[in-house]
């Protein structure tokens, strides 16, 4: 009478949860009837483990420091060489995924610049000497590269990363731009300093201007500034002499009028 009334319970527990945790209940719950006909479990006992076999709690899991059942801990390096080994296997995972990567986001950047920009992920911690660090930065590393080889991230979160080394690779081609300029004495109103320029007050006006939107977000000092309006100048230049709006010798009184009573210096 008891064992039927137990098995009753288990029939309504399997509806409970999925599939798997309904078999698996189901095998635990046989199990669990016997020890209770036998007297080996008392009537409170085996309706508490009857419920525990319905939801699939195989046993209590043991939970690390680190989160979860230990299984995903972090490899503890030795040594920093020991450490600077996990990070070169990782480089490689990710090298070998790019492919699979290009397929499934559709991208359409060449690999080479994905490469590139996988390199200067790994390259922006080459200065953390600790190995408990590096260790962590390989394991948060893997995890992202787990997560877009399930394509758990999006597409925009790979062109985020892109984007970010493209600028940084114009802010470098700008910087080594003025430093030839400076060398050759090309840049107009620039004059060397031990700040080069940056001064609090043309921070400020960088700032400012960013926030009208009037210069673009990658220019971060004054000498990029130069260089980028040096530029625009000349672009503006030719539109104006291929369309007949200004001859050169116009243009070149017009910014000589300028300079000589400081028009045009600032927005």
């Amino acid at each position: 009478m008891v064992v039927g009334r137990v098995m009753s319970r288990l029939e309504r527990f399997r509806g409970l949860g999925s599939v798997a945790r309904g078999e698996y209940g189901a095998k635990w719950g046989v199990g669990i009837v016997r020890s209770y006909s036998t007297e080996v479990l008392s009537k409170e006992e085996a309706e508490a483990e009857l419920v525990k076999a319905a939801r699939g709690f195989r046993k209590e899991r043991k939970f690390t420091p680190t989160g979860g059942d230990g299984k995903a801990a972090t490899k503890l390096s030795t040594s920093r060489e020991i450490a600077l080994k996990h990070v070169r296997s990782l480089y490689r995972r990710a090298l070998a995924e790019i492919p699979e990567m290009k397929k499934n986001f559709v991208l359409t950047e060449p690999e080479s610049l994905i490469r590139d920009t996988i390199k200067s992920l790994i390259m922006a911690n080459k200065d953390v000497k600790q190995s408990k660090v590096i260790d962590l930065l390989a394991f948060k590393g893997g995890q992202e590269l787990e997560e877009i080889s399930r394509q758990w991230k999006g597409r925009h979160h790979i062109i985020e990363q892109i984007a970010k080394y493209e600028a940084q690779l114009a802010r470098e081609k700008n910087a080594k731009l003025v430093e030839e300029m400076i060398k050759q004495e090309e840049v107009p109103g620039y004059l060397p300093s031990k700040d080069s320029g940056d001064s609090l007050a043309n921070q400020m006006k960088l700032r400012e201007w960013k926030q009208r939107k009037l210069i673009p977000p990658a220019i971060d000092t004054w000498p990029q500034y130069l260089v980028w309006r040096k530029e625009e100048d000349e672009r503006f230049t030719q539109f104006a002499i291929e369309h007949g709006l200004f001859s050169r010798e116009d243009l070149e009184q017009n910014y000589q009028f300028a300079a000589a009573r400081g028009i045009g210096s600032s927005f």
